[in-house]
């Protein structure tokens, strides 16, 4: 499917047997995808609602990251060239970590309620801890950290599913 113009993605969940395909439909009609598929001889058995997704729901990953890192410069910015009250400075710092740590922070209390300890725990800690002692620029540091780190391991493992992907549309389809 990735061969048509306007696929925008395509999951295939070979343990349940489904697909999830996600199209804009300017570019691409819903008879073309379901000729694509039922060529080499797959089945539809449903079809959801087709969603295109807007702009900001494809990328919504790539948002809170991007704010946290935002803050957290223009912390740094105004520190490094002494522009503006420090309140400011602190203030930019504090939003960053309020706004990255948030997440990590309630993520963090649901494991810790279930009695499984992750990493969200250990970087809530140093959230709290950071905010405690007044290192608000420590604590968006962290936050940030943490946060770009989940949005690279989701590239990295959706890039690494759509490579298992590709291998086994190389499978052959009989043996001898």
């Amino acid at each position: 499917l990735r061969h048509l113009t306007g696929i925008v993605s395509a999951d295939v969940n070979y343990v349940s047997g489904t697909a999830t395909i996600v199209f804009d439909s300017s570019q691409v009609d819903i008879e073309t995808i379901k000729g694509s598929i039922r060529r080499p001889g797959y089945k539809i058995r449903e079809l959801k609602k087709e969603i295109t997704p807007s702009f900001w729901e494809r990328h919504s990953e790539h948002f809170l990251p991007a704010m946290v890192g935002l803050f957290l410069l223009l912390s740094w910015v105004f520190t490094w060239w002494k522009i503006g009250p420090v309140w400011l400075k602190l203030a930019f710092a504090l939003a960053g970590a309020v706004l990255g740590g948030y997440p990590i922070l309630k993520n963090a209390v649901s494991t810790l309620i279930s009695l499984n300890l992750n990493v969200n725990g250990l970087v809530g800690t140093a959230i709290i801890a950071s905010l405690a002692i007044g290192e608000y620029k420590a604590a968006a540091t962290v936050a940030f950290v943490m946060l770009l780190g989940e949005l690279l391991e989701e590239y990295s493992v959706g890039k690494t599913r759509r490579a298992i992907s590709e291998l086994i549309e190389f499978r052959p389809h009989t043996s001898t």
